[in-house]
């Protein structure tokens, strides 16, 4: 499963600009739903990633998609988001 670092990159951004950036800001400059923008944030990992929007928010905070996103290991035997209800 991926793991989103967007809260991450969002709270350096703001601490390099000095101020609070909301998600639909951040909804905005990236031209992504405040929806999308909301999962990306979430602590939950996802089980699937949206390439466009993947592209959007690694231009958005300036970063490679290995500082985006990392991959949780799954548990032995069973492949990342499969299996999981």
């Amino acid at each position: 499963m991926f793991i989103s670092r967007a809260p991450i990159l969002l709270a350096e951004k703001e601490q390099r600009e000095r101020k609070k950036i909301t998600q639909q800001e951040v909804a905005n400059a990236t031209k992504l739903t405040r929806a999308t923008i909301s999962a990306w944030m979430g602590h939950s990992g996802m089980a699937r990633l949206d390439a466009n929007a993947a592209r959007a928010l690694c231009a958005y905070f300036d970063v490679p998609i290995s500082e985006l996103v990392v991959l949780e290991d799954a548990p032995q035997g069973q492949l990342a988001g499969v299996g999981a209800s």
